[in-house]
């Protein structure tokens, strides 16, 4: 480069180097040598005879002007750009500086360059600064404060308001100075009035007050209101507010959550307290104050060990300081009530911290009477497992595999297994054939769906010998579902050998007992067949009558016995049957065509006892041989019964010759009604007479279940045994 251009270079007003394509500095100016070490990117790196080396060493610094002056100045090296300038400051000096950097094309010897030209501007930016912190304090102060600001004066004009006192107001800055200080203020509110008066003696007011949103609601404001000489003299006011709404919101809101909190811990089923590390109670619930019976004083002396019964006194120390150290324990301990002794609790310790200090919360739940309850089921339990063990009755309970979990000593001494091996194992394959393991899975699976059942079986011991056995089975349930199931055998052996015996003995008896029905109905058949010879060649016509009734009499007594010799039943009888077969043996009567009596047989037969079967047909006789019959009368009498229960009626119709003499005192009819009563009060029955076109004899009893035989014994009949 000539002197000439060096000239050029040194006249420019600020520093100025040439960098070619490459980024090499090919010419500088005086300024720039002068000033070289001020005009670096970076402390650590000489410019050198490359700038853009020295740009990229500054751009691994972070500089990001260094970065926006090789874009920048690369741009237009390559033509990109016509020119190119930047403000970057350069702190390489020490002391940081503004330059601006303009960068311009230059052709020298054909090739592509650019003059890179620094001009010191630090002086401008702090002048603009300046202004700028100027005007910064002033939007800080007024324009942009947080604060709401109204200037006004005495009257109650308002000159000015700040953008924050419009928006807690909801007014705009135009509406606020025109409508003025009645807009927004009650002038005759005693606390206004308090305000003025404040203001007046001290030129100064601080405190709490309302001002009047635009949409009706009050807005509570804390309130700075000074007041001040302008410059021509003229009294003025400043008010600066802040809107405190939102802090009497969460005020309120914290007050809410505080009784919020305190109902909630209150509501806590249990027992609820907060200790410090001192073991001394900050919080508790309404549930702890009622269970230990102290007051708040009380419990603000005390500490949390002093609620423990003595005895636990060495380990609940080390417990809590565990519990501090750990965070998250349990704990079941007594605690002692002023009200209702010591009580045991469940306790669950949660440490935390707050504020930089340790805390301890707890919560308890009352188990005393679960630890009660739990001693008596502990109880409950060994005396059912000692009834288990020690029951004389074969016991064993099986899981839905009819596999033994428990099984008593008597089951053991039944089947001759040991517990080891029956313990896990199929009690139906081991106690049962297969003839009979198909029955025993049946009666398994239906006590397993809830059936409990009792019945006799047949069981094997580990020998193979029958063990006749009556068989229960009992569910057991837990929470609804059926778990497993009890099964107890008793072992009737002795029980089957008795009842062989006995059933032996009955037949026996039964025998005996048929041969002596069938004697004494021989026996009474011979004394009929002599009482009938004696009326066919007895020639007293007023004796045979006489003798006839007692024929007729020791005939139905003979057929009781001929019904019992005949029957399996020696206790109950069919009386249509038993009636049916006197009737027709019934001399004179039975065989004469001038009397039908028609007995009308329900769909179940009428089935009594003997010892009112017996009675009642003798009743009946009598009733029939109330009066003597003649074979020029004809009488058509019938017979209907209705049992319902236990309950008999017996209504005989036609019979009403007999009716007439039953309801007459004639001697002919004493010994008969002697006798009607005396069966009426055998079978404890009742006896009317209804009169209508037909009179009716009405029979009342109710059925006896049981037989009494001699000195009143029950007889019980051989088919229920």
């Amino acid at each position: 480069m000539n002197t000439y251009d060096s000239t050029i270079l040194d006249a420019l007003q600020g520093a100025a180097i040439i960098v070619d394509e490459n980024g090499n500095i090919t010419f500088t100016n005086k300024k720039w040598n002068n000033g070289n070490d001020s005009l670096m990117l970076t402390e650590n790196t000489p410019p050198g005879e490359n700038y853009f080396k020295h740009c990229r060493l500054a751009i691994e610094e972070g500089n990001d002007y260094a970065l926006q002056l090789l874009f920048g100045t690369r741009k237009v090296l390559n033509g990109r750009k016509k020119s190119f300038n930047i403000t970057i400051m350069l702190p390489a000096s020490g002391e940081k500086k503004w330059y601006k950097v303009e960068v311009t094309p230059i052709d020298i010897n054909s090739k592509n360059h650019v003059l890179l030209l620094f001009h010191d501007v630090s002086g401008n930016i702090k002048t603009v600064n300046y202004l700028r912190n100027s005007e910064a304090l002033y939007r800080q102060n007024f324009k942009y404060s947080t604060a709401g600001i109204i200037f006004g004066k005495r009257s109650g004009e308002i000159l000015d308001v700040n953008p924050a006192a419009c928006k807690i107001l909801g007014y705009s800055k135009p509406e606020l100075i025109e409508g003025g200080r009645s807009m927004i203020v009650d002038e005759d509110d005693p606390a206004h009035k308090e305000v003025v008066r404040a203001r007046n003696e001290k030129s100064v007011f601080r405190g709490e007050k309302e001002y009047k949103h635009k949409d009706g609601h009050y807005v509570p404001v804390q309130l700075t209101s000074v007041s001040f000489r302008s410059e021509n003299g003229e009294e003025q006011i400043i008010n600066t507010f802040q809107d405190i709404q939102h802090e009497k919101l969460n005020q309120h809101t914290l007050a809410e959550e505080r009784r919020f909190t305190k109902t909630a811990l209150n509501s806590i089923p249990g027992i609820f307290f907060v200790v410090d590390s001192k073991r001394k109670f900050v919080r508790w619930n309404r549930s702890l104050h009622t269970t230990l019976g102290y007051s708040d004083e009380e419990m603000m002396e005390k500490t949390v060990l002093d609620i423990f019964d003595p005895s636990e006194q060495d380990t609940i120390l080390p417990f809590f300081d565990e519990a501090f150290k750990n965070g998250q324990m349990e704990y079941n301990g007594k605690i002692i009530s002023k009200n209702s002794g010591i009580r045991d609790y469940q306790l669950y310790f949660n440490a935390f911290e707050s504020s930089g200090r340790r805390y301890l919360v707890v919560t308890g739940i009352d188990k005393t009477e679960l630890v009660e309850s739990e001693k008596v089921r502990d109880q409950n339990l060994q005396l059912m497992t000692e009834l288990f063990d020690n029951s004389p009755i074969a016991t064993v309970m099986i899981n839905p595999k009819n596999e033994a979990q428990k099984i008593n000593r008597a089951f053991i001494d039944l089947f001759g297994y040991s517990e080891k091996e029956l313990l896990g194992r199929n009690i139906n394959t081991l106690i049962t054939n297969k003839k009979l393991q198909k029955e025993a899975d049946e009666i398994s699976r239906l006590a397993f769906n809830g059936s409990s059942d009792q019945r006799k079986a047949l069981r094997f011991t580990k020998n193979g010998h029958e063990v006749p056995s009556l068989l229960s089975t009992v569910p057991v349930r837990s929470n609804g579902d059926i778990i497993a199931v009890y099964g107890m055998y008793i072992d009737l052996s002795e029980q089957v050998k008795l009842e062989n015996h006995l059933q032996k003995s009955l037949e026996e008896k039964d025998i005996l007992l048929q041969e002596v029905h069938h004697r004494v109905k021989n026996n009474l058949a011979i004394i009929a067949s002599l009482l009938q010879l004696q009326i066919i060649n007895d020639s007293n016509e007023l004796a045979k009558p006489k003798l006839q009734e007692a024929y007729s009499r020791i005939f139905s007594i003979a057929k009781i016995h001929e019904n019992l010799y005949n029957s399996d039943n020696v206790a109950e009888i069919s009386f249509p049957d038993y009636l049916n077969s006197i009737i027709e043996t019934m001399p004179n009567v039975a065989r004469s065509s001038e009397f039908d009596l028609n007995i009308n047989v329900q769909d179940s037969p009428l089935i009594l006892n003997v010892n009112q079967a017996v009675p009642l047909g003798l009743l009946i006789n009598e009733l029939v041989h109330l009066t003597p019959h003649t074979e020029d009368e004809y009488q058509k009498a019938e017979l209907n019964y209705n049992c319902e229960g236990d309950n008999v009626t017996i209504t005989i119709s036609g019979l009403d010759k007999q009716a007439e003499d039953f309801s007459s005192e004639s001697e002919e009819t004493e010994f008969h009604q002697l006798l009607i009563e005396t069966f009426l009060k055998q079978i404890d029955a009742k006896i009317d007479i209804v009169k209508n076109h037909k009179d009716k004899f009405v029979i009342t009893f109710q059925k006896m279940n049981s037989v009494e035989g001699p000195n009143h014994n029950p007889i019980t009949n051989r088919k229920s045994l």
